[in-house]
């Protein structure tokens, strides 16, 4: 200080200057982040720091709980605060995401799409079902990395595993008992008496590679050889790539009524070189001479005529782009049954009239039931073949 009426060069009124060492500090001056109480406020740097973050693990991404201010950046300390984890540097915004049941990059989820799709393995096999699956780094206990399990409630049962002849894919292939010797089955069949042969159906599972031979015998039970059918025995062969095969036994027709009567037709395999195993082999063969019943509304034929017997005529051939044509039977007075040579019955007409057109059947054999009432109401039947052709 100096007193003196004027101000002396250098000097002035006031005293608050904090540094008189630089003309930038000051009263008033601006605060800069410079470690100097600039405006003289008795504070430093106030209001002109920066936030910085603690970057403890040195990934340069910092820890938003642990703060400093300052001008600069301090040694540990980084200006961003998105630091997930500061205890792990490969941790932090941008890091790798890895099946390690952490969140790496910092984006709140954990193991986002790198995750495995594992399938579960109830049998212990080491094949997976494809059906039930979950996600994981690694396999969870009871499931594997592989779908291609048929079967996952048998061990036994996988890809790889020996096919053995049982009705199982066994390996998974898609396929069942294959290489093995096909089963062998005869079949039920049921026929009129008038169907002139019965056509008992025999079937293998599956084709196969070699000839398949089975032996077959009529035997009588019910029905009696020579008086209701004609004994048969032989061998089918089934040559590779045949399933189905028929045995032929002729039916004979009887002059008198008879309720329904049976045999039957057994199957036996070669005693050298068997191929294939008989699930099946028996089968029955019942004849019946079950007529049509007739309907409520039908009434005696000719009332008034002296014969109790009528005459059919039938013309054979017909030709099956016509209408089936009975002639002698007063139009919607009979019924009509028509079976094909397998005995399967094929139409059924009440009180026919001589107008159904026999474009759906195939050419060839049928056999045909006639029913009608006689002038007493008596029931009767009348048979007979019907050659069908284009």
């Amino acid at each position: 200080t100096t007193q003196a009426c004027t101000a002396p060069a250098g000097y002035v009124t006031n005293n608050t200057d904090c540094n008189d060492a630089s003309a930038s500090v000051h009263p008033g001056a601006t605060e800069f982040c410079n470690g100097v109480d600039d405006d003289c406020d008795g504070n430093t740097d106030e209001g002109v720091t920066n936030t910085y973050y603690r970057d403890a693990d040195g990934d340069s991404y910092g820890n938003v709980a642990v703060t400093t201010q300052a001008c600069t950046a301090p040694a540990g300390y980084v200006s961003n605060s998105t630091d997930c984890n500061d205890a792990s540097a490969s941790v932090h915004p941008g890091a790798t995401e890895l099946c390690n049941g952490v969140d790496d990059d910092c984006d709140s989820q954990f193991d986002e799409g790198v995750q495995t799709t594992f399938y579960r393995d109830a049998d212990g096999d080491s094949y997976g079902n494809a059906a039930v699956t979950t996600q994981a780094c690694t396999a969870p206990a009871g499931y594997v990395t592989n779908n291609t399990d048929c079967n996952d409630a048998s061990a036994s049962v996988h890809p790889g595993a020996i096919e053995l002849c049982n009705g199982i894919d066994d390996d998974c292939d898609g396929t069942i008992d294959e290489g093995c010797p096909p089963s062998i089955t005869i079949h039920d069949v049921t026929v009129l008496e008038t169907v002139g042969d019965a056509f008992v159906n025999v079937t293998l599972s599956a084709a196969y590679t070699q000839n398949v031979t089975v032996n077959y015998k009529t035997v009588a039970g019910t029905a009696k050889a020579r008086k209701d059918f004609t004994s048969v025995s032989g061998s089918l062969i089934f040559t590779p790539g045949q399933v189905s095969k028929n045995i032929s036994v002729p039916i004979l027709v009887e002059a008198a009524a008879e309720p329904d009567e049976y045999f039957t037709v057994t199957l036996t395999l070669p005693r050298k070189n068997p191929v294939g195993i008989i699930a099946d082999g028996n089968a029955t063969v019942t004849i019946t001479e079950t007529a049509l019943p007739l309907t409520a509304k039908q009434q005696p034929l000719f009332e008034n005529s002296k014969s109790e017997e009528l005459k059919i005529v039938v013309p054979n051939p017909q030709r099956k782009q016509e209408q089936l044509r009975f002639y002698g039977m007063e139009p919607g007075r009979f019924d009509v049954l028509m079976t094909d040579a397998n005995g399967k019955v094929v139409i059924k007409l009440r009180n026919y009239r001589n107008n159904w057109s026999m474009a759906r059947l195939a050419p060839g054999i049928y056999f045909y039931q006639v029913a009608y009432r006689n002038q007493k109401g008596e029931l009767q039947r009348k048979t007979g073949k019907l050659i069908i052709i284009d």
